[in-house]
């Protein structure tokens, strides 16, 4: 069964690749004893503009290529709670999201 977490937005961040991304759907089976939660991108850390200088910033997820558009993490009911399963998958959840980088998310969620 799918669920949408819509209520409850939480954004973590790919610890290794400063990727930042929207956790937004997870996913029960009856018969298993863990929770799938699928991650969709909305921005990352990349050269903002790399054909004419080096500065690096928040870029929105479009900019990236599709194979970091989602991820999905597993989180076992019985060893872990989500905080755990994400920061066993290199996820930290961000408690601050800078005004840059909450432009892109807003931008992202109106589309």
């Amino acid at each position: 069964m799918l669920h949408y977490l819509e209520n409850n937005k939480f954004y973590v961040m790919n610890d290794d690749e400063k990727l930042v991304y929207k956790v937004g759907t997870y996913e029960t089976f009856s018969s298993c004893t863990y929770l799938q939660v699928n991650l969709e991108l909305v921005a990352g850390w990349d050269y903002v503009n790399p054909d004419y200088n080096d500065v690096q910033g928040w870029c929105p997820a479009d900019k990236f290529v599709e194979d970091v558009q989602f991820e999905m993490v597993n989180q076992y009911f019985l060893e872990e709670g989500m905080k755990e399963a994400l920061d066993a998958n290199g996820f930290t959840v961000l408690e601050k999201i800078n005004p840059t980088l909450q432009s892109i998310i807003d931008k992202h969620n109106e589309a």
